[in-house]
C-alpha cells in the first residue's frame, strides 16, 4: 500500500500508533469507516466488508492484522464521538473512505 495512504489514515485517526503498517492501515480504515456511518448513519452494503477484505489480502494485509487494527479504529472513533461527530471530522472520514476504495477498486 502507498505510504501517503497509510499516513493519510494515521491522521484521520488523530494518534500515532505503534503497531505494524498493516494494524496501522486496518485502525485507520476501521475509525474512518466508523466515523462515517456515525456522520452519515448508514451502514456500508453488505458485500463491501469481504470485498475490502479481499483488496486488502491482495496488498498483504492477513486477517489477524486487519482484525486488530479494524476493531481498535472502530472502537476509538465510538468511544471519542458519542453522538455525531462535527462536520469537519465527517469532511475527512468521508473522503479518506472515498480515496481508499478508489485505491482498492471498490
Amino acid at each position: 500500500m502507498k505510504k501517503l495512504l497509510l499516513a493519510g489514515f494515521m491522521i484521520t485517526a488523530g494518534n500515532v500508533y505503534a503497531g505494524s503498517d498493516e494494524v496501522l492501515t486496518a485502525q485507520g480504515i476501521g475509525y474512518a469507516m466508523a466515523v462515517t456511518n456515525k456522520c452519515t448513519g448508514i451502514d456500508p452494503p453488505s458485500d463491501y466488508m469481504p470485498r475490502l477484505r479481499a483488496g486488502l489480502a491482495s496488498n498483504g494485509i492477513n486477517d489477524a492484522d486487519f482484525q486488530q487494527g479494524f476493531i481498535s479504529g472502530t472502537t476509538q472513533a465510538f468511544n471519542r464521538f458519542t453522538s455525531k461527530p462535527p462536520k469537519s471530522e465527517c469532511k475527512e472520514a468521508k473522503a479518506m473512505m472515498a480515496q481508499f476504495n478508489k485505491s482498492l477498486g471498490l
